[in-house]
């Protein structure tokens, strides 16, 4: 579901992105075990996987209505100081000849993020990115070590999908990582 909420990001098409998205969150929800104690309504998962159903059917067949399309939201939201744990690089090649990477991080609350280097070039930028540096303001690193290691964060700017956002104030230091067992 992420790696088709990207794809969609990349077409353009933001209202599928945000079902896939809603979809994941709800998934995420029903899985934390801190949210255990809770009552999960079903209405909540359903509707967002009806909306996802809908908007792929519909977009598959061809229809015209340019609400399908959606529009983009950009409510970033400035975060505290964050330490991020390194999970994984995912290649990304996806339509008019993007490429790169996302790297997926994870906080100690188990909130996702993700540092994406993602350009035109296809297949063969996906390829090189891996290992090629990463950005975050001053912070200078590889996607290959961010992803096995960790990161500090102090005055981070977070989209509301988790991407961590190279905004102004924004510093970041390279942490340790931390091992499997850790987390929960």
């Amino acid at each position: 579901l992420l790696r088709a909420a990207h794809t969609a990001r990349l077409a353009g098409l933001h209202r599928a992105e945000g079902a896939a998205l809603d979809v994941v969150r709800h998934l995420h929800d029903a899985r934390d075990p801190q949210g255990a104690h809770r009552v999960q309504r079903p209405a909540g998962p359903v509707a967002a996987l009806r909306e996802l159903l809908l908007v792929t059917h519909r977009l598959k067949a061809a229809d015209p209505d340019p609400g399908l399309i959606g529009a983009a939201h950009h409510h970033h939201r400035p975060d505290g100081p964050l330490r991020l744990h390194g999970v994984c690089r995912e290649p990304v090649a996806g339509p008019g000849a993007l490429g790169g990477v996302l790297t997926h991080l994870v906080d100690d609350a188990g909130r996702w993020y993700t540092l994406r280097d993602v350009a035109p070039g296809g297949p063969e930028r996906a390829r090189r990115a891996g290992t090629a540096h990463v950005a975050l303001r001053s912070f200078l690193s590889d996607h290959e070590r961010l992803s096995r290691g960790g990161l500090v964060v102090t005055g981070a700017v977070v989209a509301p999908d988790g991407r961590l956002l190279a905004e102004p104030g924004v510093r970041a230091t390279f942490a340790a990582g931390r091992p499997w067992a850790g987390f929960a």
